[in-house]
């Protein structure tokens, strides 16, 4: 097998810090937008020679 790293289904999410302020707002009003800044990655890295 030629692969020494192989990544599958990478997201990462930013949430605002709008949290705060839903979280003690009465309501439970939604203030902020989540940002994708990776969604659904695949990548595969094959062994190198040295």
């Amino acid at each position: 097998m030629n692969t020494a790293i192989k990544v599958s289904h990478l997201t990462k999410i930013y949430k605002p810090v709008d949290r705060l302020k839903e979280s003690l707002h009465p309501l439970k009003k939604q203030y902020h937008k989540e940002f994708y800044a990776l969604n659904d990655v695949i990548f595969e890295i094959k062994k190198g020679y040295l």
